[in-house]
């Protein structure tokens, strides 16, 4: 059975990316924990993510003039991309652009994850519509020694608070991984 879980790195203050949309303060870091998440990588069967998740990857990684990268980055795995426009596709990448509530399309999702897990990989406020409609089971944050102060937050607003249960940590290097199952609200 799938789990949709919300795999992502974050700054010790909350934060994904800087106020310019920049990873910087991420990848100058040493020692990344990169067999973390290719274990977790390997336990994928779809990713998803917002438009402008997905600009950034196409746009800072020159993705279209290179779509070799795409299957560097992601090999085989199918992508569902939430977008109200038509975004550019690179060869060989197995996409689908979905429109609507993260509830409303959540079968298709699944069927394209078939047994494996679903990356809810972002942004800040797809993970919160997933998070509100109580369809995430897990979130497992990548603390990253780092404090920005501002930028793209690790979630958006949310009117309700919503439980964690801390599951495991694993220490990494200089970062610190936190596996939590997500309580059901009401």
């Amino acid at each position: 059975m799938s789990n949709i879980v919300y795999f992502v790195a974050s700054t010790l203050d909350g934060y994904i990316a800087d106020s310019d949309g920049s990873l910087e303060w991420l990848t100058s870091i040493e020692g990344a924990p990169e067999d973390i998440t290719s274990s977790f990588i390997s336990t994928v069967g779809v990713q998803v993510m917002g438009s402008r998740t997905y600009e950034w990857l196409l746009e800072n990684e020159n993705i279209l003039s290179h779509p070799e990268k795409w299957s560097q980055f992601f090999g085989e795995m199918k992508t569902v991309v939430f977008s109200s426009r038509a975004l550019p596709v690179p060869e060989m990448a197995d996409i689908a652009f979905v429109h609507g509530s993260p509830s409303e399309l959540v079968d298709e999702i699944t069927t394209r994850a078939g047994d494996e897990n679903i990356w809810l990989v972002g942004g800040g406020q797809l993970a919160s519509q997933f998070l509100a409609a109580n369809l995430i089971d897990r979130l497992e944050i990548t603390y990253a020694p780092v404090v920005l102060g501002s930028g793209v937050k690790l979630f958006g607003d949310l009117s309700d608070f919503v439980r964690v249960d801390i599951r495991e940590t694993l220490p990494s290097g200089n970062f610190i991984h936190v596996k939590c199952d997500v309580s059901l609200t009401s």
